[in-house]
Protein backbone atom coordinates (compact mmCIF):
# COMPACT_ATOMS: atom_id res chain seq x y z
CA UNK A 1 0.00 0.00 0.00
CA UNK A 2 2.76 2.49 0.85
CA UNK A 3 4.48 1.95 -2.50
CA UNK A 4 1.21 2.54 -4.33
CA UNK A 5 0.47 5.69 -2.35
CA UNK A 6 3.99 6.92 -3.13
CA UNK A 7 3.42 6.17 -6.83
CA UNK A 8 0.25 8.23 -6.70
CA UNK A 9 2.07 11.04 -4.95
CA UNK A 10 5.29 11.20 -6.97
CA UNK A 11 5.54 8.82 -9.92
CA UNK A 12 4.35 8.70 -13.50
CA UNK A 13 2.88 5.27 -12.84
CA UNK A 14 3.07 1.87 -11.19
CA UNK A 15 3.69 -1.61 -12.50
CA UNK A 16 3.18 -4.96 -10.83
CA UNK A 17 3.04 -8.69 -11.49
CA UNK A 18 0.42 -11.28 -10.54
CA UNK A 19 -2.14 -8.51 -10.81
CA UNK A 20 -5.74 -9.50 -11.34
CA UNK A 21 -8.52 -7.15 -12.44
CA UNK A 22 -10.06 -7.57 -8.97
CA UNK A 23 -6.82 -6.74 -7.16
CA UNK A 24 -6.22 -3.71 -9.37
CA UNK A 25 -9.71 -2.33 -8.75
CA UNK A 26 -9.95 -3.09 -5.03
CA UNK A 27 -6.37 -2.53 -3.92
CA UNK A 28 -4.16 -0.71 -6.40
CA UNK A 29 -6.37 2.10 -7.66
CA UNK A 30 -7.56 3.21 -4.19
CA UNK A 31 -3.99 3.48 -2.83
CA UNK A 32 -2.72 5.25 -5.94
CA UNK A 33 -5.67 7.66 -5.74
CA UNK A 34 -4.94 8.31 -2.05
CA UNK A 35 -1.35 9.27 -2.85
CA UNK A 36 -2.43 11.43 -5.78
CA UNK A 37 -4.97 13.26 -3.62
CA UNK A 38 -2.33 13.91 -0.93
CA UNK A 39 -0.11 15.57 -3.55
CA UNK A 40 -2.97 17.42 -5.25
CA UNK A 41 -2.49 15.38 -8.43
CA UNK A 42 -5.10 14.07 -10.83
CA UNK A 43 -5.13 10.28 -10.55
CA UNK A 44 -5.75 10.02 -14.30
CA UNK A 45 -2.19 11.30 -14.83
CA UNK A 46 -0.76 8.14 -13.25
CA UNK A 47 -0.35 5.12 -15.51
CA UNK A 48 -0.82 1.57 -14.41
CA UNK A 49 0.82 -1.41 -16.07
CA UNK A 50 0.08 -5.04 -15.25
CA UNK A 51 2.60 -7.75 -16.04
CA UNK A 52 0.39 -10.79 -16.80
CA UNK A 53 1.54 -14.31 -17.59
CA UNK A 54 0.23 -15.34 -21.00
CA UNK A 55 0.53 -18.84 -22.38
CA UNK A 56 -1.06 -19.22 -25.76
CA UNK A 57 -0.96 -22.15 -28.17
CA UNK A 58 -3.09 -23.96 -30.70
CA UNK A 59 -2.27 -26.95 -28.47
CA UNK A 60 -4.37 -26.02 -25.45
CA UNK A 61 -2.82 -28.70 -23.22
CA UNK A 62 0.66 -27.36 -23.94
CA UNK A 63 -0.41 -23.79 -23.19
CA UNK A 64 -1.83 -24.94 -19.86
CA UNK A 65 1.30 -26.96 -18.99
CA UNK A 66 3.57 -23.98 -19.64
CA UNK A 67 1.33 -21.62 -17.69
CA UNK A 68 1.17 -23.96 -14.69
CA UNK A 69 4.96 -23.94 -14.49
CA UNK A 70 5.24 -20.14 -14.65
CA UNK A 71 2.27 -19.38 -12.40
CA UNK A 72 3.43 -21.97 -9.85
CA UNK A 73 6.88 -20.43 -9.74
CA UNK A 74 5.52 -16.91 -9.31
CA UNK A 75 2.94 -17.70 -6.63
CA UNK A 76 5.63 -19.55 -4.66
CA UNK A 77 7.81 -16.44 -4.61
CA UNK A 78 7.27 -14.67 -1.24
CA UNK A 79 6.68 -11.24 -2.78
CA UNK A 80 3.44 -12.53 -4.30
CA UNK A 81 2.04 -13.75 -0.97
CA UNK A 82 -0.08 -10.67 -0.30
CA UNK A 83 -1.79 -10.77 -3.69
CA UNK A 84 -2.40 -14.53 -3.55
CA UNK A 85 -3.86 -14.15 -0.04
CA UNK A 86 -6.05 -11.25 -1.14
CA UNK A 87 -7.37 -13.42 -3.98
CA UNK A 88 -8.29 -16.17 -1.47
CA UNK A 89 -5.87 -18.76 -2.85
CA UNK A 90 -3.49 -19.23 0.08
CA UNK A 91 -4.11 -22.98 0.37
CA UNK A 92 -3.45 -23.48 -3.33
CA UNK A 93 -0.21 -21.50 -3.04
CA UNK A 94 0.84 -23.42 0.08
CA UNK A 95 0.37 -26.71 -1.78
CA UNK A 96 2.62 -25.42 -4.58
CA UNK A 97 5.31 -24.29 -2.13
CA UNK A 98 5.27 -27.59 -0.23
CA UNK A 99 5.55 -29.65 -3.42
CA UNK A 100 8.21 -27.36 -4.86
CA UNK A 101 10.33 -27.68 -1.72
CA UNK A 102 10.06 -31.46 -1.59
CA UNK A 103 10.18 -32.37 -5.29
CA UNK A 104 11.66 -29.42 -7.21
CA UNK A 105 10.46 -27.39 -10.19
CA UNK A 106 9.34 -30.37 -12.28
CA UNK A 107 6.33 -30.68 -9.96
CA UNK A 108 4.88 -27.28 -10.89
CA UNK A 109 2.97 -28.52 -13.93
CA UNK A 110 1.14 -31.02 -11.70
CA UNK A 111 0.47 -29.03 -8.53
CA UNK A 112 -0.44 -25.55 -9.75
CA UNK A 113 -4.22 -25.54 -9.42
CA UNK A 114 -6.75 -24.53 -12.04
CA UNK A 115 -7.83 -21.71 -9.72
CA UNK A 116 -4.29 -20.26 -9.62
CA UNK A 117 -3.96 -20.64 -13.36
CA UNK A 118 -7.29 -18.94 -14.07
CA UNK A 119 -6.64 -16.09 -11.64
CA UNK A 120 -3.04 -15.29 -12.51
CA UNK A 121 -2.71 -15.92 -16.23
CA UNK A 122 -4.20 -15.58 -19.65
CA UNK A 123 -4.00 -19.14 -20.94
CA UNK A 124 -5.36 -21.34 -23.70
CA UNK A 125 -5.88 -21.29 -27.42
CA UNK A 126 -5.50 -17.97 -29.25
CA UNK A 127 -9.27 -17.42 -29.15
CA UNK A 128 -9.42 -18.21 -25.42
CA UNK A 129 -6.51 -15.88 -24.72
CA UNK A 130 -8.07 -13.01 -26.65
CA UNK A 131 -11.30 -13.55 -24.70
CA UNK A 132 -9.46 -13.55 -21.34
CA UNK A 133 -7.53 -10.45 -22.40
CA UNK A 134 -10.83 -8.57 -22.32
CA UNK A 135 -10.96 -9.00 -18.53
CA UNK A 136 -8.11 -6.47 -18.40
CA UNK A 137 -9.73 -3.93 -20.74
CA UNK A 138 -9.71 -1.25 -18.02
CA UNK A 139 -5.97 -1.59 -17.34
CA UNK A 140 -4.13 1.10 -19.28
CA UNK A 141 -1.07 -1.02 -20.07
CA UNK A 142 -0.97 -4.80 -20.16
CA UNK A 143 2.38 -6.56 -20.59
CA UNK A 144 1.90 -10.16 -21.71
CA UNK A 145 4.61 -12.20 -20.04
CA UNK A 146 5.95 -15.34 -21.69
CA UNK A 147 6.41 -18.51 -19.59
CA UNK A 148 10.16 -18.98 -19.26
CA UNK A 149 11.20 -20.60 -15.96
CA UNK A 150 12.81 -24.06 -15.76
CA UNK A 151 11.93 -26.76 -16.47
CA UNK A 152 10.75 -24.91 -19.60
CA UNK A 153 13.38 -24.94 -22.33
CA UNK A 154 14.59 -21.94 -24.29
CA UNK A 155 12.75 -23.36 -27.31
CA UNK A 156 9.47 -23.58 -25.36
CA UNK A 157 9.83 -19.99 -24.14
CA UNK A 158 10.56 -18.73 -27.63
CA UNK A 159 7.60 -20.67 -29.00
CA UNK A 160 5.37 -19.22 -26.27
CA UNK A 161 6.51 -15.72 -27.18
CA UNK A 162 5.86 -16.29 -30.88
CA UNK A 163 2.38 -17.61 -30.04
CA UNK A 164 1.58 -14.45 -28.07
CA UNK A 165 2.72 -12.26 -30.94
CA UNK A 166 0.71 -14.33 -33.41
CA UNK A 167 -2.46 -14.26 -31.28
CA UNK A 168 -2.36 -10.54 -30.53
CA UNK A 169 -0.73 -9.07 -33.65
CA UNK A 170 -2.62 -6.18 -35.15
CA UNK A 171 -3.30 -6.99 -38.79
CA UNK A 172 -4.42 -4.17 -41.00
Amino acid sequence: PAMLRLAGEKADGAMGFLLTPNFIEKHMYPHIAEGAAKAGRDVSDIDLAAYVICSCSEDRAEAIRRARIQVGCYVAYPVGTFIVDEEGLSEDRDAVVAALMSEGPQVLERVTSDALLERFSITGTPDECREQFELYKDVPHLVLHTPYVPPLSAYESEDAFRNIVSAFARCE
